[in-house]
C-alpha cells in the first residue's frame, strides 16, 4: 500500500507549485515524510503538472533525466527518469534569462528534438523514432531545484519534476538523418571561457535512446509523445551555476551555437 495518500499527495504538490511561484526552496521532501516511492514521487508530478495546466500553462513536450549511464549504475536504476516542459518555461536563442524568477539556477546542454508525428509505443526503433521527428536543435536546459541547496534524495527529484524551470532552443534545425547523433562535441562557455565538455553519446550512448526511453515511460501510463512535442534527451556535460549579468554560449559544432544572458 502507499504510504501517502491522495491529500497528502495534492499537499505536496502544492507546497513545491508554490516554493516555485514564490522563489523559495523547501526542505526534501524525504527529511519530512521518509522515502516516497517512485510510484509516490511521479504521482506528486503528475497533480503538479494538473495545477499548472489549471492555471492555463500548456504541456509542450518532455525533458529527460538521469540519462548519463555511469550515473544510472551509480544511482542502481535501469531506467532515465522524465519530467515535463510547459510553455512558460521556454525562451528564445539570444534571450535574457531572469535570474529574479529562480532560485538556484544551472545550465546544462541538451540535445532536443521536435516531433511530426505522435509516437509511442514499449519497444521503438531509431528508424521509427527518426520518421517521427521534424528536427532536432540545440538546447540550455536550466535546472532549479526547489529544495534547499539543491540537497534532494532521488524521488525527491522526481516529484519536483525533476528541475524542470527552463529551456533555451537554437535557431538552427536540422534532419536527424543528417546527424551522427552519437558523436555531437559539445563546449559549454560561461562569459567566453570555456567551462565544461561532452559527446552526445554520454546520453544513453545515443539521444535517440532517450526518446525511446520516453515514450516505454509513458506507455507504461497508456499515453504517447504528441505530435508537435519537444523533448530535451539529457544533459551532455555536468551542470554549471549561474549567476548575474553570465553570459552563457555552447557550442554543438555541427548544430551550431546558442546563448543567454543571465540578469
Amino acid at each position: 500500500m502507499p504510504l501517502l495518500n491522495n491529500f497528502q499527495i495534492q499537499a505536496l504538490a502544492k507546497e513545491l507549485l508554490i516554493a516555485d511561484a514564490q522563489v523559495l526552496s523547501i526542505a526534501p521532501l524525504h527529511e519530512r515524510y521518509g522515502e516516497l516511492s517512485i510510484i509516490e514521487a511521479y504521482r506528486v508530478q503528475d497533480v503538479l503538472m494538473e495545477l499548472k495546466l489549471a492555471t492555463g500553462i500548456k504541456l509542450i513536450g518532455y525533458k529527460m533525466g538521469l540519462t548519463n549511464l555511469s550515473k544510472m549504475a551509480v544511482a542502481g536504476v535501469d531506467e532515465p527518469l522524465k519530467g515535463q516542459l510547459f510553455d512558460n518555461m521556454l525562451l528564445k536563442n539570444g534571450a535574457q534569462l531572469l535570474l529574479q524568477d529562480l532560485i538556484q539556477p544551472r545550465v546544462e546542454p541538451e540535445i532536443a528534438f521536435v516531433l511530426k508525428h505522435e509516437l509511442g509505443g514499449a519497444n521503438l526503433s531509431a528508424k521509427e523514432v527518426l520518421a517521427a521527428t521534424e528536427y532536432v536543435t540545440t538546447a540550455l536546459e536550466v535546472v532549479d531545484s526547489r529544495y534547499h541547496g539543491f540537497n534532494f534524495s532521488f524521488n525527491d527529484g522526481i516529484a519536483d519534476n525533476i528541475c524542470a524551470a527552463r529551456v533555451v532552443l537554437g535557431d538552427k534545425k536540422l534532419r536527424p538523418e543528417d546527424l551522427d547523433l552519437a558523436n555531437i562535441q559539445v563546449q559549454l562557455f560561461v562569459n567566453q571561457l570555456p567551462q565544461a565538455s561532452g559527446v552526445s553519446s554520454v546520453v544513453l550512448a545515443n539521444p535517440i535512446n532517450s526518446v525511446i526511453a520516453l515514450a516505454k515511460l509513458l506507455n507504461q501510463r497508456g499515453l504517447k509523445i504528441a505530435a508537435g512535442a519537444v523533448i530535451i534527451t539529457g544533459a551532455i556535460t555536468d551542470a554549471i551555476s549561474i549567476k548575474s549579468g553570465d553570459e552563457i554560449s555552447a557550442d554543438f559544432s555541427q548544430l551550431g551555437t546558442i546563448g543567454f544572458k543571465a540578469v
